[in-house]
């Protein structure tokens, strides 16, 4: 039998790894801003959806339930992916774009006060 291919750090599927992870934690980060009671979370929430999701990818891997073994390095394009992911769409809103509150409006704020001065404004 011969040797499994080498499981390189460029390769394809390290891409996508990598973007499949970053639009989960995007994905799961928008929701969660939407949402009254979830938006003081949403960057726990978008790491764990993109944690969640590249584990399960693994884990299917190791039980063998599709094509593809468990890998070091696809864990880590995942890691970075959701690291991205989360990192881009939290600098968007941090910038909070005229444009995105049309497409994407803000939750209606549950806090006392309303207002957006005080400690993670920035990301609200």
């Amino acid at each position: 039998m011969p040797p499994p291919p080498p499981d390189a750090w460029l390769a394809i599927d390290k891409l996508q790894h990598f973007l499949f992870c970053a639009a989960v934690a995007a994905a799961a980060y928008l929701g969660a801003r939407a949402s009254p009671t979830l938006a003081a979370h949403r960057l726990l929430l978008g790491a764990a959806a993109a944690f969640a999701a590249g584990a399960a990818k693994e884990a299917g891997d190791a039980l063998g339930l599709w094509p593809g073994a468990a890998s070091a390095r696809d864990a880590a394009a995942d890691a970075g992916g959701g690291a991205a992911g989360l990192a881009a769409v939290a600098a968007v809103d941090a910038r909070r774009p005229a444009w995105l509150d049309r497409v994407l409006p803000r939750a209606a704020s549950g806090r006392r006060g309303g207002g957006e001065e005080g400690e993670g404004a920035a990301l609200r």
